[in-house]
């Protein structure tokens, strides 16, 4: 929104810290050590401080990926750590950890013929008659060993941030918004074959909070 010459050293009212944020009350503060500083406040705004004028490159991938999730949160809508395709006209999201391969199979369904709707991000809107999946950005965030098996590697893909061998693959546009039918929580299978177990119960909830992103900042903003 902003680049203000200075940002407070705190958010009023600090309720949680962690390595890189300390959030209050509708309010984060992301400190990104050389890079910038971002104040992300009230769903409505996103101050940003840069350190140094050659990272702006880092400064709009944190925009993109931390700082965008905040916002959102904050606006009351649900943000979880994955992606999403629509696959046979059903919207089937897929979360998981960082490494957990979930850009490298929204691509690969996408190289299938189904559409990807979102990657980094599953931005629910969750209301009493069913969930809805707002699609987000138009990339795909891809390591360049995924993009080489793939066979999607090209001169003219941009890195996501200099100096990192991961690049953004443009993806076409998609309507507005789905209802959601299913999310897959991804894990590394043990066997070392793919399986799907049902969860129920708890591990429901639990699998959820685990994905909400980023994590911490929502018992911060007392959401």
């Amino acid at each position: 929104d902003a680049v203000p010459e200075c940002l407070p050293e705190a958010p009023s009212g600090v309720s949680a810290r962690g390595a890189c944020f300390e959030a209050g009350r509708g309010c984060v503060l992301l400190l990104l050590p050389d890079i910038a500083r971002l104040l992300v406040r009230d769903g409505r705004e996103i101050l940003v401080m840069p350190l140094h004028a050659e990272k702006s490159d880092a400064v709009a991938l944190f925009l993109l990926n931390q700082a965008l999730a905040i916002l959102l949160l904050q606006r009351g809508l649900l943000v979880l750590h994955g992606g999403a395709v629509l696959m046979d006209g059903r919207v089937v999201a897929f979360g998981g950890g960082s490494g957990a391969g979930k850009s490298t199979l929204l691509a690969a369904l996408q190289q299938q013929g189904h559409s990807v709707l979102s990657d980094e991000h599953c931005v629910l809107d969750v209301r009493q008659d069913g969930v809805t999946l707002l699609p987000g950005p138009r990339v795909l965030q891809l390591w360049q060993e995924t993009l080489d098996a793939l066979e999607l590697s090209h001169p003219d893909l941009e890195p996501v941030r200099r100096g990192l061998h991961k690049f953004f693959l443009p993806l076409p546009s998609v309507a507005e918004r789905m209802p959601l039918h299913e999310m897959c929580v991804l894990r590394w299978s043990e066997s070392g074959s793919p399986q799907k177990s049902p969860l129920s119960g708890v591990a429901k909830w639990q699998a959820l909070l685990d994905l909400v992103c980023p994590p911490g900042s929502v018992d911060g903003m007392q959401l």
